[in-house]
């Protein structure tokens, strides 16, 4: 999103249990790990797309 704060976007996110990086050029790093479950992941997209209308 154009004009978006990450490190707002990072802060929300973190205060909600998921952890990401913000890197240069606007971008954002997200990893899973192995034994992460279908639910995990689209619960960190609920989060995420929440925290970005909000920052």
């Amino acid at each position: 999103m154009v004009g978006l704060d990450l490190k707002d976007l990072v802060a929300r996110c973190r205060a909600q249990g998921v952890l990401f990086q913000s890197l240069a050029r606007g971008a954002v790093r997200l990893v899973t790990h192995l034994d992460v479950s279908r639910e995990d992941v689209e619960r960190t997209i609920d989060v995420v797309s929440r925290a970005a209308v909000r920052a």
